[in-house]
């Protein structure tokens, strides 16, 4: 009966095992998952600089034509001419703002992300060994109730 009991022992005692591996296993997983979020936050930044700077750069040359149309036209350069391409270089600076603010806060989102994945990583190999040591104080406590003698008497007193 000892090598079954043995056999018993080993098992959860793998059992135990099992489950802090699993937990190292879900954590390694879940800072591999927040790299990559990391990574995605910082391309999104490159490619939020990269657009603004691009509108940043046809905006000037649309600047740029209503200039020499106004001034081909003849027309004086004043009053409400000036006033609409002043109202049209404010909207372009917003537009430009508003792409970066858009990949700022896309990015920020990403890292939030990887944070918390992050997170229920350490989670997962908490649990896992939480788990580990449940399994081996139930294998302590059954492996002590099968250790214990039965009374000889019938009123448990030996």
């Amino acid at each position: 009966m000892a090598g079954i009991e043995q056999l018993i022992q080993y098992s959860q005692l793998l059992q135990a095992g099992g489950k802090v591996a699993s937990g190292i296993g879900e954590m390694n997983a879940a800072n591999y998952n927040a790299n990559i979020l990391n990574q995605q936050a910082a391309q999104v930044a490159n490619n939020a600089g990269a657009e603004e700077a691009k509108l940043r750069r046809e905006q000037r040359q649309e600047i740029g034509r209503q200039i020499a149309t106004a001034a081909g036209s003849g027309a004086a350069f004043d009053g409400s001419i000036v006033d609409v391409i002043r109202q049209n270089i404010d909207n372009q600076e917003m537009d430009a703002l508003t792409l970066r603010y858009r990949g700022a806060i896309e990015g920020a989102s990403l890292k939030a992300q990887a944070k918390m994945t992050k997170y229920e990583g350490k989670q997962a190999l908490y649990g896992g060994i939480a788990g580990a040591g449940s399994k081996l104080l139930t294998s302590f406590g059954e492996q002590a109730r099968r250790d214990r003698k039965a009374p000889t008497s019938g009123y448990g007193i030996d």
